[in-house]
Parts: C-alpha cells; sequence; structure tokens
C-alpha cells in the first residue's frame, strides 16, 4: 500500500526550490509608514526621479503596518532580471477607494517586457486600467473582455506569462479581460522587465484619488509535466526507501 502522505511530503520538498528559484515579493512591511517607497527595496519613481514616487500608509492593508499609495505624480517602478523563459505569475492587490469617481479619472497597473531609466526601448506588455467610470481593461493588443471595477475592497490582480509560448492572461478579481502575445505592439521581447504603478497625472485625467497597492509577488510556474515527473520521481525514492 503506498503512503502518500509520504508521497505528498516528497513532492512538496521537491516542488519548494522550483518555485523558490527567483521569486520575488514585497507586502510594504519592512519600511517605515510615512516614507516614500523611492529608492527603498528597488522601487523608484519612473525613470529613477524621485517626484514620481509613492508614500507609504498605514491603512488600508492586507497585512500591516503598510500598503503603498498611487496618487497624483506617483509612477512608481521596480526592474526584475533573469526572467527570459519559461512560465510565471504576477500578482497584486489593489484597493480603490468609494470616491474614486471624479470624471476621467484612470489607474494603471502596468508590467513590461523592457524598461530603461533613459526611456531606450521601453516595451508596454500589460496596460490595465481601472477607470473612475467603472470599468477595469487592458488596452494592449489581444482579446480584450472588460469588467466592473469593485471598490472599496482587495481586488487580486493576476497576470499568467508563458515567456517560450509568448503569451499573457491578465485577470482582475478571478475573471480574464485580456489574452494576448506578451510581445504585442513594437520592441518586445521574451522577458519580465518590471511593474510601473501609475497614476496618470497628466493634467487632464490624472489620478487625484489615491488607489492603494499591497502583497505583490512574481513566481515561476512549473508545468504539469515537471509536477508529474518530480511525483514519479518520489515514488521511487520511496522504493528504494522500502528496500533497505
Amino acid at each position: 500500500m503506498v503512503n502518500w502522505r509520504a508521497v505528498l511530503a516528497v513532492c512538496g520538498a521537491s516542488v519548494l526550490p522550483v518555485f523558490a528559484a527567483a521569486q520575488w515579493s514585497d507586502n510594504f512591511d519592512s519600511y517605515t509608514t510615512g516614507t516614500d517607497i523611492h529608492g527603498q527595496g528597488g522601487w523608484k519613481g519612473w525613470q529613477n526621479s524621485a517626484t514620481n514616487g509613492g508614500l507609504l500608509v498605514g491603512s488600508p492593508n492586507i497585512s500591516a503596518p503598510n500598503s503603498l499609495q498611487d496618487v497624483n505624480l506617483s509612477d512608481i517602478v521596480h526592474e526584475y532580471s533573469g526572467m527570459t523563459s519559461g512560465q510565471w505569475r504576477y500578482t497584486a492587490n489593489v484597493f480603490v477607494p468609494t470616491n474614486f469617481t471624479v470624471a476621467n479619472e484612470v489607474a494603471w497597473f502596468i508590467l513590461l517586457s523592457n524598461y530603461s531609466d533613459t526611456g531606450t526601448g521601453d516595451h508596454w506588455s500589460v496596460q490595465l486600467q481601472m477607470t473612475s467610470a467603472g470599468q477595469v481593461q487592458d488596452v494592449n493588443p489581444g482579446t480584450s473582455t472588460p469588467t466592473t471595477l469593485i471598490r472599496n475592497q482587495w481586488v487580486p490582480i493576476t497576470v499568467d506569462i508563458d515567456l517560450d509560448a509568448n503569451t499573457r492572461v491578465v485577470k482582475y478579481n478571478g475573471t480574464t479581460v485580456m489574452t494576448g502575445a506578451w510581445t504585442d505592439g513594437t520592441g518586445g521581447t521574451a522577458n519580465i522587465g518590471a511593474v510601473d504603478l501609475y497614476a496618470n497625472n497628466n493634467g487632464t485625467s490624472g489620478n487625484t484619488i489615491p488607489v492603494f497597492y499591497d502583497n505583490l509577488s512574481l513566481a515561476p510556474v512549473p508545468e504539469p509535466a515537471s509536477i508529474a515527473g518530480l511525483a514519479v520521481g518520489a515514488l521511487a525514492l520511496l522504493k528504494r526507501r522500502r528496500k533497505k
């Protein structure tokens, strides 16, 4: 009789390193409340400008003590490196307050395949916009299915990226709002370059009402075949243990 608990334990021990490799996350809780995120934990304003930073605030949050406020001139970037193949999942949580209703306001969650502080060769792979009119959509090329903005609660954003197959699937609160190629447009590459939390203050449709982000992460996703292979290996390991 197979001891499935033991199998799962061995599989879990084998799978964990796969998930852990090159994994990144930030819940903003290691920073001092009330400080600017620019220059902390790899975060910076767009093109490394302190003017485009964002404030770390105590409320609302998913995990205490902090979340990141995105408002006015905020255009907050975190770069990544070494993610040029395989399957990846980017997750973030966004809180849009009830009073996010001022006409023409738009908050953006953006992922770039290429990013540079000089602006050379930038490529936007995901441009998810949340509008004060109550709509959520990705405006990049692809199959777009807009959905309704949820206010006054934390909502997950999930982006599944397959750099080998050149695909992206963008979900808001579990609803798919976009499917398409990761490199859609001009200059895209098989690379995850940066996240950009953009308050869009351009003088006419700037986000003067703050939105908030918390618990962001980027992690590799093992293929089903890889998981199955680990399970077979675990079974073989158990058989060898029994023979001893």
